[in-house]
């Protein structure tokens, strides 16, 4: 492969890289947004879809964890809990949800 193909290579990582971020970004919000109107589901299927693109994000983790917390799905939200820890371990939200699920239970 010569080095022009390489270069359209990386530019199409890049592109793609920089559109799974903004689409994840979107179901976030999103999923913020269905969590705040309690409509829980609709925010577990929108944080699972931007965990997808994006396995990387301990905010993704936690606020699904925040959704399953809400329908008493205890080991699941633990899971994601352990998870948002896991990806940064710093994160305070993350031990919270942690603390609620293991109370939950």
């Amino acid at each position: 492969m010569d080095m022009s193909d390489e270069n359209t290579k990386a530019s199409y990582l890049d592109w793609s890289n920089a559109f799974k971020q903004e689409c994840s970004s979107v179901y976030v919000s999103n999923g913020d947004a269905a969590l705040a109107a309690s409509d829980y589901d609709r925010a577990i299927n929108l944080y699972s879809a931007a965990i997808d693109l994006n396995s990387e994000s301990d905010t993704a983790f936690s606020s699904r964890s925040k959704a399953k917390l809400e329908k008493m799905l205890w080991e699941d939200a633990l899971l994601d809990a352990q998870k948002a820890i896991k990806l940064n371990p710093v994160s305070h939200v993350g031990y919270a949800v942690k603390h609620a699920a293991l109370h939950g239970a």
